[in-house]
């Protein structure tokens, strides 16, 4: 999916209500939720747990990677999770 401006205001309101509590509300990790443990990533850094290319942060995302970070593919569609990689990538500094 192309990164409109669009696509990424979208994908700021997804992360605002499926993030945040842990990614907190710029991504550094910091959400409320991230402080009982865990890894939580900064994703303003440019360090990339996972893979930083879009398909490596869309499965992520969709399929999940440990406890702390459960598959979201059950709530969030495909097409909202691409306008969460596009909004992501705008977090590194």
């Amino acid at each position: 999916m192309e990164a409109t401006a669009d696509s990424k205001a979208t994908g700021r309101q997804r992360f605002v209500f499926n993030c945040r509590d842990c990614h907190g509300n710029t991504g550094l990790g910091d959400g409320d939720l991230a402080h009982a443990g865990g890894d939580v990533p900064d994703f303003t850094d440019d360090i990339w747990m996972h893979g930083s290319s879009d398909g490596e942060i869309f499965t992520v995302i969709k399929e999940g990677v440990s406890a702390d970070m459960q598959p979201s593919a059950s709530r969030i569609s495909d097409y909202d999770i691409w306008h969460l990689v596009n909004y992501l990538k705008t977090l590194e500094r």
